[in-house]
């Protein structure tokens, strides 16, 4: 069953006046990531497997997706793309996960701090199955949707082409200028992991029936790990229920 996180109503935010922005690199916040996404369970891009391509891919669209809505679920943004949420970030004043990943909002706007490149194409096994289409109402106050993680999703033979468990795909992530509360938010969005801290996102269709469970590490990582800012947004009753949602160890 889906779960609500509740809105954030206290998210930090910026005056972007302080905001390196990308007019100029600094080194020691930007770099590149050679990533690595495995699945748990049975994973589909309907857009792009609809035809059972062969060798498939994952798009950087929605690698991104995935990534940004784990930065919001833990609190950091103000929830602009989300019906309910109250948009608060202009161009003078933003919230991390948007100073982040960019926004645009009519003639305002901020260019994103991180870029994800489409996966490379590897060869793959298909599995057809048959999932529901509708989407259970999920539980709780209004907020995000948080999709958790089941081990028992069934499969069985159908129509929707999924990738099955143990397939990996790499992936590479730029990003530019992050200051330190950015930085240990992208990461720790990006691979769910901070000390004792191991957790799995959901990715593509049909998460509500169990499908899209996926972990992403990062390769022969020179990177500065996860840094300690994330711990101001690992607790209270919203974590404890992300946490239990989204373990994947028995």
């Amino acid at each position: 069953m889906s779960k609500r996180i509740a809105f954030a109503k206290n998210f930090p935010v910026k005056q972007m006046s302080e905001d390196i922005g990308q007019a100029a690199r600094i080194g020691a916040n930007s770099g590149v990531l050679i990533c690595q996404l495995t699945t748990l369970t049975p994973l589909s891009i309907r857009s792009v497997f609809k035809n059972t391509p062969n060798p498939a891919w994952i798009p950087g669209s929605s690698l991104r997706g995935m990534v940004r809505n784990m930065a919001e679920v833990l609190g950091a943004g103000c929830g602009r793309l989300t019906d309910g949420a109250t948009a608060v970030c202009t161009a003078e004043r933003t919230c991390v996960v948007c100073r982040v990943f960019g926004y645009v909002e009519k003639e305002e706007g901020t260019a994103s701090k991180v870029k994800f490149r489409d996966s490379d194409r590897i060869p793959v096994k298909y599995d057809r199955i048959d999932v529901p289409f509708e989407r259970p109402a999920p539980e709780g106050v209004a907020g995000w949707i948080l999709f958790p993680h089941d081990d028992d999703a069934k499969t069985y033979d159908g129509k929707e082409p999924f990738v099955i468990e143990e397939t990996k795909f790499r992936f590479r992530v730029d990003y530019l200028n992050l200051d330190a509360e950015e930085y240990a938010i992208f990461r720790f969005a990006l691979e769910l992991k901070y000390g004792a801290v191991d957790l799995c996102h959901k990715l593509g269709f049909a998460k509500a029936a169990g499908f899209g469970s996926c972990v992403v590490r990062v390769l022969g990582d020179k990177a500065r790990p996860v840094w300690p800012e994330i711990e101001r947004f690992l607790k209270g009753a919203s974590w404890d229920t992300i946490a239990k949602a989204r373990s994947y160890r028995k």
